[in-house]
C-alpha cells in the first residue's frame, strides 16, 4: 500500500458533507491500493512538514479553488512546493471558476487535476489546465435504502449568511424545518491540537447565538450531531429538500429525496445540477420562491422517470470515474 497524505481535509470543521467526502475518499483510496495516514489543514505549515513519512498527497479542492482567494492562492503555492521537493501531489475533487491566469500557471505543477464539474473544467482548460472531470466523492457513497415516508419539507442553510436569512425567511414562510449543514467541529486524534480552536470558537458562537439575529440564531441552535443522523433525517423525514448548501444537494441525489436548490457563491451548484440533467431543480427566481411553492402538493416535486434514470447513471459514472482517478494516480507513484 502506498502511503498518502490529504492536504485541505475540511471534514474537521464540523460539516457533515465534508465528512461524507472525507470517507469516500478513504474507501476509494484503499481500493486502489493507497492509505490515507494523515489529513492536513491547508494552513499547515508545509517545509516544517516531515513529507518524507508519505509517497504521495492528494489535494482535497472541494469549494476551494475560485476568485484568487486566499485558500485557492495557498493550493496554487503548495503545487510548486511538491514539485520542488519531488513528491508526486494530485488535486481533486475540486470547483475552479474566476480565477487568474498565474493562479492557474501555479496549479499546472500538480500530476494531476481533476475538478467537480462541467463549467469548472471549461474554465480551467480556457487557462491552459489539463483537467478531468469526476464528480464530487460524495455522490461515490452507495447508500443502504434509507427512503422512508418523509412528507416534510426541510430548508437548509447555505455558505453565505446573506442567502441563509432568506432561507430562513422561506422555512418561517412554509412552516418548514430549518437546519444548518454544520455541526461540532469533532477531535483529531492524530492531530490533537488541530481543532481546539475550532472547538472553543463553535461553542462560543453557539452560545452567543441567542443574542443574533433569527436566522443565525437558527443556523447555530438546528444541528444534527453527526453525519449518520442527519443523512437519515433527510432520508426518513423529507418530502421537499430546499438548500443553498452543495453537500446537502448531493446527499439529496444519493438519497434521492426531491430538492429544489438554491444557488450558492460560485457555480458549483449549477453545474452540478447541470452535469447530472436536473438543471430544472435549481430556483432562478429567489425573490419569489416562497410564494411559487406549492404547499398543498409536495407530489409535484417528485422526480419523473427521466430525473431518477438521470440521477442514478450519474451516480454509477461518478463511482467508475473515481476508482478511475484514483488507479491513474497509483500508476503515476
Amino acid at each position: 500500500m502506498l502511503r498518502a497524505a490529504v492536504l485541505n481535509a475540511t471534514h474537521a470543521t464540523g460539516h457533515h458533507g465534508c465528512t461524507l467526502v472525507a470517507r469516500q475518499l478513504q474507501e476509494l483510496a484503499v481500493e486502489a491500493g493507497i492509505i490515507i495516514t494523515a489529513w492536513l489543514p491547508l494552513n499547515v505549515s508545509l517545509k516544517r512538514t516531515d513529507w518524507s513519512k508519505f509517497d504521495l498527497v492528494i489535494v482535497n479542492g472541494e469549494g476551494t479553488l475560485h476568485h484568487d482567494r486566499a485558500g485557492a492562492k495557498a493550493i496554487a503555492q503548495s503545487a510548486a512546493f511538491f514539485s520542488d521537493i519531488g513528491m508526486p501531489a494530485y488535486l481533486i475533487n475540486s470547483v475552479y471558476q474566476g480565477n487568474s491566469p498565474s493562479l492557474a500557471d501555479g496549479l499546472k505543477r500538480f500530476r494531476g487535476i481533476w475538478v467537480r464539474d462541467g463549467r469548472s473544467a471549461l474554465e480551467a482548460k480556457k487557462q491552459g489546465l489539463d483537467v478531468t472531470v469526476v464528480p464530487d466523492m460524495s455522490l461515490t457513497w452507495n447508500a443502504a435504502a434509507m427512503r422512508g415516508p418523509g412528507n416534510r419539507i426541510i430548508v437548509i442553510d447555505s455558505v453565505d449568511r446573506g442567502e441563509t436569512s432568506r432561507l430562513y425567511e422561506i422555512s418561517k414562510h412554509l412552516g418548514a424545518s430549518f437546519y444548518s449543514i454544520m455541526t461540532r467541529p469533532p477531535r483529531i486524534e492524530t492531530f490533537p491540537d488541530r481543532n481546539f480552536g475550532s472547538r472553543c470558537k463553535y461553542r462560543w458562537r453557539q452560545a452567543s447565538s441567542w443574542l443574533r439575529s433569527p436566522s443565525q440564531k437558527a443556523r447555530w441552535q438546528n444541528q444534527l450531531p453527526c453525519f449518520e443522523t442527519f443523512a437519515a433525517h433527510l432520508s426518513n423525514e423529507a418530502g421537499l429538500i430546499i438548500s443553498g448548501r452543495f453537500h446537502a444537494l448531493c446527499l439529496a441525489i444519493v438519497l434521492e429525496v426531491p430538492f429544489l436548490a438554491w444557488p450558492s457563491n460560485t457555480h458549483k451548484i449549477e453545474g452540478l445540477l447541470e452535469d447530472a440533467q436536473l438543471h430544472s431543480r435549481v430556483i432562478s427566481d429567489r425573490q419569489f420562491a416562497a410564494a411559487r411553492i406549492n404547499l398543498q402538493s409536495l407530489k409535484s416535486y417528485a422526480f419523473d422517470e427521466n430525473e431518477l434514470l438521470n440521477m442514478r447513471i450519474y451516480k454509477l459514472d461518478a463511482r467508475l470515474k473515481a476508482k478511475e482517478m484514483f488507479k491513474v494516480i497509483m500508476s503515476g507513484c
